[in-house]
């Protein structure tokens, strides 16, 4: 176990320290000292199954759908076929106002038999 959390772009261990952690790391929001990505803890249980996040692409944000979730990151469609990309969960972002959008393609047919 590290005394910190690897950033997601380059890989560079942050320590709590740095980050000046008194609550948990899940509710702070820092960068890293080392090339600047936005960091934020999130992890497999601040999302689920179904919901739409958008997806931080380096200056570019991607509307998303997650089809499954995973320790280590989330399967999402970014598009109208069925396959989905892993994305890591520092990536995604959350949508509040994910309830106006009552259709869409993402996914194709994956997503039908939910709606």
């Amino acid at each position: 176990m590290t005394d910190g959390y690897r950033c997601s772009k380059c890989g560079a261990i942050v320590s709590r320290s740095y980050l000046g952690e008194e609550t948990e790391f899940t509710k702070a929001n820092h960068y890293c000292p080392n090339c600047g990505e936005f960091m934020q803890g999130r992890r497999m249980d601040d999302f689920y199954e179904g919901e739409y996040i958008i997806y931080r692409n380096g200056e570019k944000y991607e509307l998303g759908r997650i089809t499954s979730l995973k320790e280590d990151g989330a399967f999402v469609c970014y598009h109208e076929g069925e396959t989905a990309a892993k994305t890591p969960y520092s990536r995604m972002r959350k949508l509040i106002n994910a309830h106006v959008i009552k259709a869409t393609s993402l996914g194709g047919s994956r997503f039908q038999e939910a709606e």
